[in-house]
């Protein structure tokens, strides 16, 4: 005879929850990269123009993309 366990009352929610955070977590480390990337295509000029320095620093790419 095979014993079958359910899962808890809870568990069923917790599981689409971690999954939304795991896939916003990469939605906002593949902006981030973009958002590096196209920057890193700038030059020095327009760098200055909007506000940043030559080497773009990944700290100021997170500032301006942080929701919080």
């Amino acid at each position: 005879m095979a014993i079958i366990t359910l899962p808890a009352a809870g568990a069923a929610r917790t599981r689409p929850a971690a999954l939304r955070r795991l896939l916003a977590a990469a939605a906002a480390w593949y902006a981030e990269r973009r958002t590096i990337a196209a920057l890193a295509r700038l030059d020095a000029h327009l760098l200055r123009d909007i506000g940043l320095a030559e080497r773009v620093e990944t700290r100021a790419v997170r500032r301006m993309l942080c929701t919080d």
